[in-house]
């Protein structure tokens, strides 16, 4: 309690010296009094500022008495909570360390789900958000904020037609081979346009995760349901009867026009649809598992993906560290790309950015409500982000404009105090004063270090139009940025203003109205809209206009730079009068209504095709031309796909000159399907080659060199070498695909089989005397000290001299095997050596040779061999009689000393034999 009453002591110390004493120029109102004393303060360290709100929010609820189900009720609907089992939990992002173990945090009740990198995303029951942001391997702890739904002529306008058509192309180009995933709600499973051409064969929608629904969730992830058969999605029918925007954007992006007509096809027809559905709201953390689980099945099934996110918000610090762009960062590559919607908020002044110096010290803006009664009645979020090692101070004020003074007030809030305030407000109503409820969450932002302030006003009591909720920023030699978040609660859009009054107040600015999600990410393509058509018929006959001029830029479409300076939107695309499919379930789009400008009927139901415009309508025209480049290289990269829509974008009169860094109204101008198609395609590296020609084959023990065609920086076998030239030992099939400086990736080359013929086994040698026997019948080959003996090649070799002799025995796939040596020692050939079953006559002879055996021989082999082991005769006789003679004649033979070699059935013997004349 003294720590507690110490800190207000030091908070009400320095709101008074900086109510008195900070800088201005001008003499401004003065605050009298003390500021509102806060209802409920603690620290939110470890924590977001919206994880804080909702906290705060418990710990009011478990203050007041009433219906519980009701007051949860309220929780879903602003957090976007999930009711699971009757808890309460939260879509989350957590920043883990090194040591996080999953199991330790799932003792706490946290359903994990998808990761990447040390951000991973999943479910936490919102009465443990405090235990697990104090686990020692938890970081950070960001609930998912809320995001929003971003709302023929067109194809012709990008050149899609050309690429549908194959106009000066190899081929025609449709998306066929590419998953399109689609992360919105209000889509209708039934609709003609998701099937083929003729609207009724080939159902192209492959996956739906109900991330709202009720059932048996996707694998990996914890909540909702998935339809994973055609029948199950058929049956389901819709996500939700309450809109139609999910089936408008796939439509665009995916369609096949339903089989009506070709009037409103979308861009990739023949592409795989995959859908992430929510209903109601959805979050952040949400879209980040949507992206996973598309990414998911695209792996499955060995497909690129591009996905599109036609969803916005202004809660964030717009410089690409959010929690969701940090986690895209890390999930995209190649044949993974992502596309978001702009924003429709280029008209609205939300934002508003500022530099102090040591004499300009201080912000006022009045948070205006453009659609309210009053204009000063409305509820809103304000996300307020500084520099890093640098602070600045935030109240939030009641003031009168007719008497232009303050009629309650917070105190200073240091940014960087890491706390959550709650107050309650009032105005100076002599009979009803109105309360506007006021929470600010602050901290140290652990993804950028940046200060920041996030501030929640609900100022929907208010009923005069002269008394404001008024934004007061104090800082020193700095810089803040703020935006103007919409929340789902009508009356919800807020802008800034100054109402007519000079220095410190401030109107809001239409620059920098990129949203998050869309528009932020270094990663992420960021899709503007300008006007292809501006004028229809409807169905019901009447003409309509939207009064836009055609090639303009949409008034809607929302403007860079991110808080970090880089140029958004990247391209622009029609995002204004697009025709497309809508929800036959949803009652906003009957056949009367103004909107509705075509129809298919089958049997008892129509369905319809209506006009809507935003940027949520251009981002899937692009994500439909990057499906198209998929299908032409599916290895394509954000960077790539980026660099192809600025080099290829097309400019008129109303872009004017794009500058070098690009428009933050146009991005690099207007986007050319068929142009950046003929140059992806002029970027790609011809299939390589592989030497030798033809069939490679060796035998085991040995290897093959195969080279791949040369002059590029990088090389990918498919036994995952990285080198022009291998070196292979085993058999199978090998390909390569090369990189060129460009990073475009070849398509694979040509299969080249590789086989690896078996040696034979390893021959042995029996030795006997001078007599050697190899153990293989056939392809044998004698060698001596190393040297091969020409005309050894039989199963046997009589050693002629001492020394090392060895076999090589070699098969029909011409492989070989070695003996091991063996050492003969050769003492010279005994005469009549065991020669009682023969006798030769005359030794030495002149040319005839004489044999007479004793006795009755078969199967008789005789054999001459020279001095050096060679054989030089053989001679082959079935049966001989007792005192049978065969002469031999060997006048052919050159002098010499020989060894003949008698082998029978019953004897064998060796004889030396000289021939002399």
């Amino acid at each position: 309690m003294k720590k507690h009453l110490t800190f207000l002591l030091a908070i009400v110390t320095f709101n008074v010296t900086i109510a008195q004493n900070f800088v201005s120029p001008i003499q401004l109102p003065k605050k009298q009094g003390e500021p509102r004393k806060s209802n409920l303060e603690f620290s939110a360290k470890g924590i977001s500022p919206f994880t804080a709100f909702l906290i705060t929010d418990l710990k009011t609820q478990e203050n007041i008495s009433g219906n519980r189900n009701y007051m949860d009720s309220l929780l879903i609907e602003k957090y976007g909570l999930k009711n699971i089992n009757n808890t309460l939990y939260a879509n989350a992002f957590i920043v883990v360390s090194d040591n996080y173990n999953q199991e330790d945090l799932s003792g706490l009740g946290f359903l994990s789900g998808s990761q990447s990198g040390e951000i991973i995303t999943g479910l936490i029951p919102i009465e443990k958000i405090a235990a697990i942001s104090n686990y020692s391997s938890v970081k950070y702890i960001q609930i998912g904020e809320p995001a929003k739904p971003l709302m023929d002529a067109a194809r012709a306008a990008t050149w899609v037609d050309w690429v549908h058509q194959g106009n000066q192309l190899p081929q025609s180009y449709k998306g066929n081979g590419v998953v399109v995933g689609i992360i919105d709600g209000g889509f209708d499973y039934t609709h003609p346009n998701f099937y083929d051409g003729t609207g009724s064969n080939n159902y192209r929608i492959k996956r739906v995760w109900e991330q709202n629904g009720t059932g048996t969730p996707p694998s990996g992830f914890s909540y909702g349901r998935e339809l994973a058969t055609q029948t199950a999605i058929l049956n389901a029918q819709t996500s939700s009867a309450n809109g139609s925007h999910g089936s408008h954007v796939a439509g665009i992006a995916a369609g096949a026009g339903g089989g009506a007509s070709n009037t409103y096809i979308g861009v990739a027809p023949e592409s795989d649809i995959v859908l992430v559905a929510y209903k109601g709201s959805t979050n952040n953390t949400s879209v980040a598992d949507g992206i996973a689980y598309i990414i998911n099945y695209a792996n499955s099934v060995g497909k690129p993906c591009v996905i599109n996110m036609s969803l916005g918000q202004h809660t964030g610090p717009h410089d690409g560290t959010s929690f969701l762009d940090q986690y895209c960062d890390g999930v995209v590559g190649q044949g993974k790309i992502l596309v978001g919607a702009a924003g429709n908020e280029g008209s609205k002044a939300l934002y508003y950015g500022k530099s102090y110096t040591s004499s300009d010290t201080v912000l006022y803006s009045f948070v205006q409500f453009p659609y309210s009664s009053k204009g000063t009645n409305g509820q809103t979020s304000i996300d307020i982000w500084g520099v890093q090692s640098q602070n600045f101070w935030v109240a939030v004020n009641i003031y009168n404009t007719n008497s232009n003074s303050f009629e309650d007030w917070t105190p200073y809030i240091s940014a960087s105090s890491n706390t959550a305030n709650s107050y309650t407000l009032y105005d100076d109503d002599t009979f009803s004063p109105d309360a506007c409820s006021v929470t600010i969450a602050t901290e140290i932002n652990g993804l950028n270090n940046k200060p920041r302030a996030y501030v929640r006003i609900d100022h929907t009591a208010q009923d005069d139009s002269y008394r404001w909720a008024m934004i007061e920023i104090i800082a020193y030699n700095t810089q803040t940025k703020m935006w103007a978040d919409d929340i789902q609660s009508s009356p919800g859009h807020a802008e800034f203003t100054n109402y007519g009054k000079g220095y410190p107040w401030v109107n809001g600015s239409t620059n920098s109205t990129v949203g998050e999600i869309g528009g932020t990410g270094n990663n992420i393509i960021t899709v503007g809209a300008y006007t292809s058509k501006s004028s229809w018929t409807a169905y019901n006959g009447s003409n309509q206009s939207s009064g836009a001029t055609n090639g303009a830029i949409a008034n809607f479409s929302s403007k860079g730079p991110t808080a970090d300076g880089r140029t958004k939107p990247d391209i622009t695309a029609p995002g204004d009068v697009i025709v497309s499919s809508v929800n036959r379930f949803d009652s906003n789009y009957p056949s009367s209504s103004n909107d509705v400008v075509s129809g298919v009927t089958n049997g008892t139901n129509n369905w319809w095709f209506a006009k809507m415009q935003g940027t949520s309508m251009a981002s899937p025209m692009v994500t439909g031309i990057l499906a198209l480049w998929l299908q032409a290289y599916p290895n394509l990269t954000p960077a790539q796909a980026k660099t192809l829509l600025k080099d290829n974008a097309w400019t008129d009169s109303y872009t004017g000159t794009i500058p070098a860094n690009g428009s933050n109204t146009w991005g690099w101008g207007k986007i050319d399907a068929h142009e950046g198609l003929k140059d992806l395609l002029t970027k790609i590296p011809p299939q390589p080659t592989i030497s030798p020609a033809g069939t490679v084959s060796f035998c085991q023990g040995q290897s093959a060199t195969l080279s791949a065609t040369s002059g590029y920086p990088t090389y990918q076998w498919s036994n995952n070498a990285t080198t022009q030239t291998i070196n292979v030992t085993t058999a199978g099939n090998f390909s390569v695909r090369v990189t060129n400086s460009q990073g475009f990736i070849s398509p694979w080359s040509a299969s080249k089989t590789v086989t690896v013929n078996s040696n034979p086994p390893i021959p042995t040698i029996t030795v006997n005397g001078n007599l050697l026997t190899s153990s293989s019948a056939t392809g044998n080959q004698w060698y001596f000290n190393g040297n091969i003996i020409s005309g050894a090649n039989q199963q046997t070799y009589t050693a002629q001299q001492t020394g090392n002799y060895y076999v090589i025995v070699t098969n029909s796939n011409n492989c070989s095997n070695q003996s091991s040596s063996v050492s003969v020692t050769v003492t010279g050939i005994a005469e009549n050596s065991n020669a009682s079953f023969f006798a030769i006559y005359p030794n030495p002879s002149s040319g005839l040779l004489n044999i007479q055996f004793t006795g009755t021989e078969s199967n008789i082999k005789i054999e001459i061999y020279d001095f050096s082991g060679r054989q030089v005769y053989n001679h082959f006789i079935r049966n001989t009689p007792s005192g049978h003679i065969e002469t031999l004649a060997l006048d052919k033979y050159s002098d010499g000393v020989y060894n003949l070699r008698i082998e029978t059935n019953n004897n064998s013997s060796n004889h030396r034999l000289v021939l002399t004349r």
